[in-house]
């Protein structure tokens, strides 16, 4: 068993109880389901159980009594003929319970741990539900005080018509109001077990109301004491072989299916691996233990394993637990049990028997595919009408029915082009998509073979016009091709050929070349049908870039809009299609409604981040440039049909705001300064910063080094990547396991992408023993950091998945607290300072004492800290507001955050005081006394992330950074570039410069002067550098500052040293101002 400690032993045992309960009245159940006496649901949640707890990779899943396998054991029974509870039932169910153990065996050692990925879920998903309807309709007559019936559909409903003549009121009270009692608490308050209740209560109703005797069926008599172990009587196999060994097969899949799938859900969320082919082997042990003991096939509990999680449970010592505590209830509390009404016994079952069938998903098939739709419906009334085996079959074949509909009839579109976009987009769903003249542009997105070409020329033969000259195949999503297809291709090239119409296969895997020349179509090859790229095949085709497009002026002039790279295309065409302008307007609306809303409140704040709100609240989450300009001008337009309201000069002051928003995004000015980019192919919240944008990351990093260094700081590098183990100690794996990436097994050992430094930090000090002398010790990193960040919350570099952190490390005595803290934030305020950071505020933030999971669980060693830390900041002055629950896990801290010229306040800066993780890493040094001490830890970062900084830096300044920041200083525009003595002076200057270290860049294309200087002016270089005849005769320099028309004429040298002081005192861009 994984997992066990003594610190999670208390929440093991509690949820082991509670399962115990929970399994109580859901085992004995389900045993009657599957046609045996209530007792042995009890006898299958001991043995199996302890067996499944010492033999399964998992730290927290249940396993034992449940619905689906009884169902199908159940279903089975009635199919046979054999009657529940009956003699004949006892003695068939363990063996058919050690069928399914011997195909679980089967399936560990064959490694057939994979074979769930090729279940389809309409036929899972019918199946099961089939099955639930079933068994719900067999258990009806018992909530009434009838008995339960066998067979399919049709004999039910007799059944149940038949039985109508025992009708009990007081029994159908009790069963039915059992039902709707458990699926109401299950809606509103679904930790409750309120089964474990109910059953209490029909004890209770039993032994003092005497409810038996009003008709009321009881549980029979069970005998108290352990189970008589049995070897299952395997002459029964001799009859009715193939429907048990069939009904074996398919428990044992749905066994492995099931509970496969959910315990690698469990693993996923909490970050650890299990072995799939081990957990198939601790299912076949349990189960024939399970036999042994004369139960039904046990299956993996979702519900169990949910309230075990619920209540903390993060080992198996929770299985071993609700063992022990049901041997309790066998051998002592059996008479207690027969005191059980059968109708609120069956409305438990029934109950959550309702919860097995997936209404839900065939709801959703219904709307989304109408095919796996009527999959899902064939597979439910194939086990209704003929029983479960045939249920399956039928589902089966459907599903390899739709899987050759799909191959033979793949999706399929035309392309196009967006004016001004890099890429082809579906003509379909992108209403600015027009057609490249004289071309078709065809995607194809399946295998090519005999079944689909017909439909693939038949597309192609159907577009072809009187004007068409060349046809293009998108074959990214052909990955084989078989050899009818080939002849097809080879035929109808000639064909093509000989009407003048050039036809090529591009974007292909170059594994279907190979192919088409060992089928005999290698002629295709050689004569360049087939072609990288579809951009290759125009190119051979005669056709350049910018590529002649089909439609009106307007529609084919190009935009010059700010777009993302990952969002060349609108996004929410892509992903709505038709419906796109429609959701778009409601978003508007919404986006109205909230403006609207925040001036009738009177918020003075309203207007500045109203955007990122409504995308906040949207599932959507954020929207890219080009589909928010889009957005903008709908929200515009509704704002303008309010405007005649008594709010008309607050919504103008909005509309003004919102085009501030857009001119401050750093999105926008980063893309227009060629800064970062991103591309969903690297990773959504994954920026990569371009030359020009490591520019200003290189200065900003050396800008702050340069100011630690001076303070005593020790500069490391260490990896990106740490063991769980490591996070485990320093306690990040409990608290913020939720933000980090998943973890990676290798060979044996699992790793995580970092999510801060702390840890790697406290490693190198404890690399080596420290002495009182040696402290303070001040470790500081420039380091790359992951954070598996919600998608709607990511903005650009802003906020990312990946960060580089101004990260460092204080390891002081207590003594040194006060001074080290005080010249941290003497630091922050200074670099303020170069920058002009103005409006910002400190805050002391506290954890929240009654928040027991967020934040490390020691009340002496936070009230210490707290105190400390509010004692610092009282010695040197700062004022300061106190914000309960914003700490960090492991201490107080104090947080300087910043208002932005547009939004919400966020924290720049942050130095954070611990004295939990130096314990937690047994960290230590030699006092003057000789003893061994905890130091105590500064977390501090200045600029927080670099990239965050920059991003703040871009906005406050809408791009005019300063010149020691700008990523060019200087650009040098020749008035004419034919003029040999101009040329060679500007490039006389350019090395005169860039010798002295001013970053400078020579633009002497053939491009008109004022398309030069607007380009320049578009990103941002502060000093344009205007050179004609005047100053070549002169030897000068004519500059004008970004942002202004005026030139000033100076000396090469008097300039250089104007760029140079500005440098050195980091004077601000006036541009910034205005």
């Amino acid at each position: 068993m994984k997992n066990i400690s003594f610190k999670t032993a208390k929440n093991d045992i509690i949820a082991g109880i509670i399962v115990a309960l929970v399994s109580i009245p859901i085992s004995m159940g389900y045993a009657q389901i599957a046609g045996l006496p209530a007792a042995y649901g009890l006898y299958g949640s001991l043995i199996p159980v302890l067996i499944y707890a010492f033999t399964t990779t998992s730290p927290q899943f249940v396993f034992g009594v449940d619905a689906t396998p009884a169902v199908l054991v159940g279903g089975t029974l009635s199919a046979l003929g054999v009657t529940s509870g009956s003699e004949e039932a006892m003695k068939l169910v363990p063996v058919i319970t050690f069928v399914v153990a011997i195909w679980l065996l089967i399936f560990s050692l064959i490694k057939a741990g994979q074979i769930v990925n090729y279940i389809s879920t309409p036929v899972m998903g019918g199946f099961i539900s089939g099955i639930g309807i079933t068994i719900i309709l067999m258990q009806v007559p018992k909530l009434f005080g009838g008995s339960a019936g066998t067979g399919e559909l049709i004999e039910l409903g007799i059944h149940i018509w038949g039985q109508l003549q025992y009708f009990n009121v007081l029994s159908a009270v009790l069963g039915f109001g059992t039902v709707v009692i458990i699926l109401v608490a299950k809606k509103y308050i679904p930790k409750f077990p309120m089964s474990v209740v109910l059953m209490v209560l029909g004890a209770m109703a039993t032994a003092f109301l005497h409810i038996d005797r009003l008709g009321v069926k009881l549980l029979p008599h069970v005998d108290s004491g352990f189970p008589k172990l049995m070897v299952p009587d395997f002459t029964l196999l001799k009859t009715d072989t193939s429907d048990i060994i069939i009904l074996g097969l398919t428990c044992a899949l749905v066994i492995m299916a099931q509970t496969l799938l959910a315990t690698n859900n469990y693993a996923n969320r909490y970050g650890y691996k299990v072995d799939n082919n081990r957990e198939v082997l601790a299912y076949s042990l349990a189960n024939i233990a399970s036999s042994v003991s004369g139960s039904c096939p046990l299956n993996g509990s979702v519900s169990r394993t949910g309230i075990a999680d619920q209540f903390g449970c993060k080992s198996q010592l929770m299985s071993v637990t609700a063992s022990i505590t049901m041997l309790v209830v066998v051998l002592f509390a059996t008479p207690v049990l027969e005191y059980l009404p059968v109708p609120i016994l069956t409305g438990i079952v029934v109950a959550a028997l309702i919860g097995i069938v997936e209404y839900k998903l065939a709801d959703k098939l219904r709307k989304v595919n109408r095919a796996e739709f009527f999959i899902f419906l064939a597979a439910m009334f194939g086990v209704l009408l003929f029983g479960t085996i045939y249920g399956v079959i039928i589902g089966v074949i459907l599903s390899f029915i739709a899987v050759i509909i799909r191959a033979v009839v793949p999706p399929r579109s035309f392309l196009g082009c967006i004016p001004g976009h890099e890429g082809f987009y579906n003509l379909n769903r992108n209403k600015n998509a027009l057609q490249i003249e004289h071309t078709l542009l065809y995607r194809f997105s399946g295998n090519l073979f005999f079944a689909n070409v017909s439909t693939f020329l038949q597309d192609i033969e159907n577009a072809i016009n009187d004007d068409t000259k060349i046809i293009i195949v998108d074959a990214s999503g052909i990955g084989s091709i078989d050899i009818t297809a080939a002849d097809r291709l080879v035929s109808f090239n000639k064909i093509l050929k000989g009407k003048g119409i050039h036809f090529y296969i591009t974007e292909h895997v170059d594994h279907v070349n190979d192919q088409l020349r060992q089928l005999g179509a290698g002629c295709l090859v050689e004569e360049g049908v087939t072609r990288r790229t579809i951009s290759l095949a125009l190119r051979d085709a005669g056709v350049d870039r910018p590529y002649p497009l089909v439609g009106s002026p307007e529609q084919v002039a190009v935009h010059e809009d700010f777009i993302e790279d990952n969002e060349r295309l609108a996004e929410i065409e892509w992903a709505f299609g038709k419906d796109a302008a429609e959701w778009l307007d409601k978003y508007a609306v919404q986006v109205t409604d909230d403006i609207t809303s925040s001036i009738d409140v009177g918020s003075s704040e309203f207007a500045e981040n109203v955007l990122d709100k409504a995308e906040s609240k949207n599932a959507w989450g954020r929207i890219g440039l080009f589909d928010e300009d889009e957005l903008l001008e709908r929200v515009e337009m509704h704002l303008s049909e309010l405007a005649q309201n008594s709010n008309a000069e607050e919504l103008e002051e909005h509309l003004k705001l919102l085009e501030e928003a857009k001119d401050r995004d750093h999105r926008k000015i980063g893309k227009e300064m060629h800064l970062f980019m991103s591309d969903d192919l690297v990773g959504r919240g994954l920026p990569m910063f371009l030359p020009k944008g490591y520019t200003v990351w290189q200065e900003l990093e050396n800008y702050i080094k340069a100011k630690e260094r001076k303070l005593g700081y020790l500069h490391v590098m260490t990896p990106c990547v740490g063991t769980v183990n490591l996070y485990k100690t320093s306690g990040h794996w409990d608290h913020y396991k939720e933000n980090m990436f998943p973890a990676m097994e290798v060979e044996g050992e699992s790793f995580v992408l970092r999510p801060m430094n702390c840890p790697h930090h406290m490693m190198i000090y404890a690399n080596r023993m420290h002495s009182y002398k040696d402290l303070p010790i001040r470790i500081g990193e420039i380091a790359h950091d992951f954070r598996f960040e919600a998608s709607g919350t990511l903005k650009g570099i802003e906020r990312g998945r990946h960060f580089c952190q101004n990260d460092a490390h204080l390891f002081v005595t207590p003594e040194q607290i006060e001074s080290e803290f005080a010249k941290v934030v003497e630091l922050i305020f200074d670099t303020y300072k170069d920058f002009n950071i103005t409006d910002y505020r400190c805050v002391l933030s506290l954890r929240d004492p009654e928040d027991k999971v967020k934040y490390h669980d020691d009340d002496e060693m936070w009230n210490n800290a707290e105190n400390a830390l509010r004692k610092v900041l009282d010695d040197i002055g700062i004022e300061y507001t106190e914000e309960i629950g914003e700490a960090a896990f492991y201490g107080p801290k104090l947080d300087v955050n910043v208002k932005p010229a547009i939004g919400n306040e966020y924290t720049l800066s942050t130095c954070q005081l611990d004295f939990c993780l130096p314990a937690k890493f047994n960290l230590s040094y030699i006092d003057s006394d000789g003893t061994k001490k905890t130091p105590v830890v500064l977390h501090r970062a200045i600029l927080g992330s670099l990239d965050r900084f920059m991003a703040y830096i871009l906005e406050e300044t809408k791009g005019n950074l300063p010149l020691w920041l700008a990523p060019v200083q200087a650009k040098i525009l020749p008035v004419k570039n034919e003029d040999e003595e101009l040329n060679a002076y500007s490039h006389d200057l350019y090395k005169y410069l860039d010798d002295n270290g001013i970053r400078v860049e020579i633009d002497e294309r053939n491009e008109k002067l004022g398309y030069r200087i607007r380009e320049a002016q578009m990103e941002k270089v502060p000093y344009l550098l205007v050179l004609g005849k005047n100053e070549v005769a002169d030897r000068t320099v004519s500059y004008r500052l970004h942002g202004e028309q005026q030139s000033t004429t100076v000396s090469m040298e008097d300039f250089l040293a104007m760029l140079q002081e500005d440098i050195r005192t980091k004077k601000l861009n006036p541009a910034a101002a205005k």
